[in-house]
């Protein structure tokens, strides 16, 4: 239960450097694991999640290619490069949509001592800025 807390507490973008980290450390069957799980659960369309399974099957293909030696050690190579950088854009693309839907809630500045002064108020893509009037 604590966990399944923690989990809704954390944002995509967490989830994205731990997938991250785990294809930098070479753990591509856990990473593709991971980017199943990332889209389950911050996927805003259904086709992503779709698009997910697809990553997971395409390194159990490459692993059985490399197992049984069926191609070449460099085309075998160039494969798990492509599919590690399918994956990390397939993240960045599920982090990008999902922001577009879900902003982090603005940040309100409180009031300076100056009434002329301009303060900012945070916004996602530009800052707006807001006179304080009393």
């Amino acid at each position: 239960m604590e966990v399944e807390l923690e989990k809704l507490n954390r944002q995509p973008e967490e989830f994205q450097q731990e997938i991250r980290k785990l294809i930098q450390d070479n753990q591509l069957d856990l990473a593709t694991k991971r980017v199943m799980d990332f889209a389950d659960d911050f996927a805003v369309y259904k086709k992503r999640k779709y698009e997910a399974i697809e990553f997971q099957r395409r390194y159990t293909e490459l692993r059985e290619d490399k197992r049984k030696s069926s191609s070449s050690e460099e085309t075998i190579r160039e494969k798990f490069s492509g599919l590690t950088f399918s994956a990390l854009e397939f993240v960045d693309l599920i982090v990008e949509e999902y922001r577009k839907i879900y902003l982090p809630i603005p940040t309100v500045v409180p009031p300076q001592e100056d009434k002329n002064k301009l303060s900012f108020k945070s916004n996602q893509k530009d800052n707006i800025a807001i006179r304080n009037e009393l």
